[in-house]
């Protein structure tokens, strides 16, 4: 399992871009990136969007199946 950060960069995607194809906001990208609670802690739509344009599944993000 990767984390977010992986996932986007994987893909070719900025933090910048991936905030404009979610609707988020950069600071949330990078919030989601950087603390081990973030993902764990935003609406599953949020996260939804974000497995969308990263074309994975929630369970491919390690963030949501840490303990």
């Amino acid at each position: 399992m990767k984390g977010l950060a992986y996932w986007r960069s994987n893909r070719g995607i900025t933090q910048r871009e991936l905030a404009e194809m979610t609707g988020l906001s950069i600071r949330t990208i990078s919030n989601f990136e950087s603390t081990c609670d973030g993902l764990r802690k935003t609406s599953m739509d949020n996260v939804l969007k974000i497995c969308k344009v990263l074309n994975i599944d929630v369970k491919d993000l390690e963030e949501l199946n840490e303990l």
